[in-house]
């Protein structure tokens, strides 16, 4: 295929095309009187939702309650036939990847797999809940993560994939978009670091916020600052060889329907 075809197509992809116009509509809207009514709409389920996932990965049964910015405990402790149930949860997902010659999704599973068996049996209790705290803000960068890097891709397993991928894409962008805004503010100081509740009266001073139980644990504002600035550039990088690869498996596509059309 040559270079202006090549081009053709990129410019015809609707995924690359919809991911962008989302984009720059959310930070049109983040930039007026509706920040507040998108973020509780969208950053602040996921951040409840990576609270909750860091957890039951630890084995301590969470369920978010993302409308109203908190996450439900079931046990400060790790309850070891919840993990266990988990476990037995995943080996049968990855069983199916395998039989069905899923490898992509096997050993991405294979992945979360190992995260889940280290989180649970090798970390401390204490430890672990450092990481929950941390986990808010890593649920609103790895959500979008993940729906991104699936978007751009042709997944036959999820039923009805390629209309629910637009629903999902459209509503994580709302809010990645003004995540990685603020953590660009951040990284040139022109915004500080989200210290407090952001549903707390007191706001930055609010000594449960995440970042302050971080920081009462012994991070510093430096190491909190790396944490997170590395999960946006990995975050970036994921979505960028996703793009990447979908664009590769779209133009193979297109060759192998050519290659049909003189066949014939």
């Amino acid at each position: 295929m040559r270079l202006f075809e090549i081009l053709e197509e990129f410019k015809k992809w609707n995924e690359l095309k919809f991911a962008l116009l989302v984009s720059v509509l959310s930070l049109v809207l983040h930039s007026t009187f509706l920040t507040h009514l998108l973020g509780m709409m969208t950053i602040v389920q996921m951040h409840e939702m990576g609270h909750a996932i860091v957890a039951n990965l630890g084995g301590i049964p969470a369920l978010p309650i993302g409308v109203m910015g908190f996450t439900m405990w079931f046990s400060y402790n790790r309850i070891y036939i919840f993990a266990l149930i988990l476990i037995l949860v995943q080996v049968y997902f990855l069983y199916r990847f395998y039989q069905n010659e899923k490898l992509f999704l096997f050993f991405v599973g294979l992945f979360i797999l190992f995260i889940n068996l280290k989180m649970t049996f090798f970390l401390p209790v204490i430890k672990l809940h450092q990481y929950i705290s941390a986990g808010g803000l890593i649920g609103e960068i790895l959500f979008p993560t993940i729906i991104l890097s699936l978007f751009f891709l042709d997944i036959e397993i999820i039923p009805k994939w390629s209309f629910w991928k637009y629903v999902l894409a459209g509503y994580v962008l709302l809010g990645y978009t003004a995540t990685l805004k603020m953590w660009y503010r951040i990284a040139i100081f022109k915004q500080s670091l989200p210290f407090g509740s952001a549903l707390s009266s007191d706001g930055a001073s609010d000594t449960n916020g995440d970042l302050n139980r971080l920081v009462s644990a012994g991070w510093t504002e430096h190491s909190i600052r790396q944490f997170y600035f590395n999960s946006v550039k990995m975050s970036l990088t994921i979505i960028i060889i996703s793009i990447v690869y979908g664009f590769w498996l779209k133009l193979n596509d297109k060759d192998s329907e050519f290659e049909n059309s003189e066949s014939l």
